[in-house]
C-alpha cells in the first residue's frame, strides 16, 4: 500500500515510530546488566514493529476481504 507521496504505509510507520522504539529500548536498558547493548535492543523492537506491522496488514486485507464478500452478497440478491 502506498500513500499519496508514492511512500510505503510501512516506510511511514516504521519512520513515525523509530523514536518510540529507541526510547523504550533506552529506558529498558537501564534495567538490564551492562552486556546488553542498546542497539540490540533498539534492533529488537524494530522487528517486533515490523512483526506487528505485518499482522495488521493481514488483518486489514482480510477484513477488506470479509467486508467485500458481506456487501456483494446483498448486492447480488438485490439484482435477481
Amino acid at each position: 500500500m502506498y500513500d499519496s507521496k508514492g511512500r510505503t504505509i510501512k516506510d511511514e510507520v516504521l519512520t513515525k515510530h523509530t523514536p518510540m522504539v529507541k526510547k523504550l529500548a533506552h529506558q529498558l536498558k537501564a534495567k538490564l546488566p551492562p552486556n546488553i547493548e542498546v542497539d540490540d535492543l533498539i534492533q529488537a523492537g524494530m522487528i517486533g514493529l515490523l512483526d506487528a506491522l505485518s499482522k495488521y496488514e493481514e488483518f486489514v486485507a482480510q477484513c477488506l476481504t470479509n467486508s467485500e464478500k458481506m456487501i456483494g452478497c446483498p448486492v447480488e440478491l438485490a439484482k435477481t
